[in-house]
This record gives C-alpha cells, structure tokens and sequence, in this order.
C-alpha cells in the first residue's frame, strides 16, 4: 500500500484546498523569503538550455520571443563509473557548462526578464557500469561516505557560484534513487548549501520514485523529470494523450498532497518521432518515422492540462539548443521544439500564461 494513501479519504477530498495551498513557498525556520525566492511568486515556464558554443544575444533573443520566462541551465560533472566515488566538474569541456558559460549565460538572460535554474546533473563516463544518475551505487558504508564527500564539494562549488551570479534557483540533485536511503548525508548537505546560497533549493526526483523521496521538508520545492509513460502505439490520439496524464497526475497529486511543498517539473519533453510517448525518457528511438505532428500534439496536451495546476511552480521543457537550424531538418526525431510545429504549441502556450501579446 502507498505511504500516502494513509492520508485518508477526507484528506484526498480536500486535495484542491491543500494543493492550492503548497503552492506557497515555506522556508525553514530563521530563513525566509530574499529577492531570489520571490522571483518565484510568478510561475516559471521555460526550457532546459543546452549550449555547446559561447551564447549570444541573439539567441537569449530567440527564447524570450516565445514568452519564457525561465531556463534550466546543466552542467554535467563526470562522474567515471556508477560504483566509484570520483566526480569531476567540467570546466574544461564543453563552454556551456564551465562556470564561465553558466555566469554569461545566466547575465544575458536577466537582462531579458528570464530567471535560471541551475540544475548541476551527473554523467557516467563508463557506461558499461551504469547509464543514467539513477545507477549510481556504492559497494560499502565507507565507500558511500566518500561519494558524499566529493558530490559534496561538487554541490558546494555551484552553490557558491549560483550565490554569486544571483541564480534564482538551485537543485541540489536529480535522479539518484539509489542514494535515497542516505537521508542524514543528504540533510547535512542541504545544511551547507543554505549557508551559502540564499535562493530556492530543490532536489529532483524521477516520475517513477517520487514517493521514496526522504527528505522533501529539507528542501523549499521538488523538481520532477517528469517522463510520465503518456500513451502507447504509433500515433496515439489527443484523447489516449489526456488520459495518460489524466492516469499519470492522479497518484502524483494524492502524493504532492502528503508532502505539500511547490512542484517544479524540471524535465518535460517529447521526441518528433511515431512510437516514442510510451517511454519518452528513451534517448533514441532508431527506425520510427519522424512526426512532427505528434510532437506539437504532444506539448499541446501536456501544457493544456499542466498549467491548470495550480500546485505546479513550474514547467521546463526538454530541451532547448541554441543555434540549432530553423526550420528544422526533415529527418530531426530529437526532443527540442525549434523549427517544428512543437516551437509554436511552446510560443502560444507560454504567451498566454503571462498575457503577453
């Protein structure tokens, strides 16, 4: 039986009430709301940025011309195998995710209004020992400790920096399910990022083991990758889209109930291929036909009912590529919506939210 199912019938029947209410950030005790949390007073609705050459003006330009007023940025420290404790940070690697490139990134996207997540989310370089964050395991106690410790000072550095730059927002984590069981480490981390950072702190937890979270009072908000299984075959309808969220949101509201804190879906996104929405989180899917109609149908769906969600602090689309050719090529199955009917669904919908004309 699910944990939060012990709340109770009379409980779930006041679901609107509560959730309603845990849209209000709450902080722990001696530390309240700074000009940094109260940027999230408005909704945030915007993209996972990902950039791989120095940003330019232009292509802030191109975002906020769809009426976002958020991005995610994501630097990924390399993390060698998923049993081994090493992390290195990737200043040397790609210009978006040196510290360099986040302050830059981050600068020009204030001055247009948009606010930034910074969401640091790691990689394993040898994947023959694990595929995504969620692998991540150590073979002992000591082992463990040793993890934290780097993860720790990795955590640190983007704090510092995020404190610095005046980043609105920082996740701690995402996806490391197997760390879970870990909640003092975890606790004492948070304690040390708070004194450093003074903005909204989130961890992010995956759509399939949100309800193991350990520690959601620890945190001011819950990010969510949210890759929900949406509706299954080639091309599903609108209506097969509806109620696979309809399906998805009931549980996870009953959830967001018991926890009661302000959700933020860090990842949402969808691929321009046929077959792809059973299992949007798979990278590729080699040999479905591209479908851009889909694509938009998909989003479409997705933000229509999302957005009526008033628990919900914040929507981030996956993924957004600055620089990448518009209109898009004929054969383009990958997640981002630019030169595609999907970019327009994204445009309208983020227009609305904020009554830009």
């Amino acid at each position: 039986m699910r944990r939060w199912l012990t709340c109770g019938i009379v409980a779930i029947a006041a679901v609107g009430i509560v959730l309603g209410a845990a849209y209000s950030l709450k902080f722990p005790e001696g530390r309240g709301p700074s000009e940094l949390t109260n940027s999230w007073n408005t909704r945030r609705l915007g993209v996972t940025w990902e950039v791989a050459g120095p940003v330019t003006e232009k292509d802030i330009d191109w975002i906020a011309s769809t009426g976002a007023n958020g991005i995610v940025q994501m630097p990924f420290p390399q993390q060698i195998r998923a049993d081994e404790p090493a992390i290195d940070r990737p200043d040397y690697r790609i210009w978006g995710q040196r510290d360099a490139g986040i302050r830059l990134t981050t600068r020009l996207a204030r001055a247009r209004g948009i606010t930034t997540l910074l969401k640091p989310h790691l990689y394993i370089s040898d994947r023959t020992s694990g595929f995504w964050p969620g692998d991540i395991r150590m073979t002992s106690e000591q082992i463990w400790d040793q993890w934290f410790q780097t993860y720790r000072e990795t955590i640190l550095h983007y704090a510092e920096l995020a404190a610095e730059e005046g980043i609105e927002a920082l996740c701690v984590g995402a996806e490391l399910r197997q760390t879970m069981s870990h909640e003092s480490q975890w606790r004492a981390l948070i304690a040390d990022v708070r004194k450093r950072y003074p903005g909204v702190v989130m961890y992010s937890v995956n759509w399939d083991d949100y309800e193991d979270f350990t520690f959601p009072d620890a945190v001011d908000a819950i990010g969510v990758q949210a890759y929900f299984p949406i509706a299954y075959g080639m091309r599903p309808s609108r209506r097969e889209m509806e109620l696979g969220w309809e399906h998805a949101l009931r549980e996870f509201e009953r959830w967001a109930l018991h926890v009661r804190k302000p959700i933020v879906f860090t990842e949402v996104g969808f691929h321009s291929c046929k077959g792809s929405l059973g299992r949007p989180w798979e990278w590729k899917f080699p040999g479905m036909p591209v479908d851009f109609d889909l694509q938009a149908d998909a989003y479409d769906v997705a933000l229509g009912i999302l957005r009526k969600k008033t628990w919900l602090r914040g929507i981030f689309l996956w993924k957004w590529v600055p620089g990448h050719p518009s209109p898009a090529a004929a054969e383009d199955d990958d997640y981002h919506p630019q030169g595609k009917p999907a970019e327009e669904v994204m445009r309208r919908h983020f227009r609305e939210e904020f009554k830009t004309p």
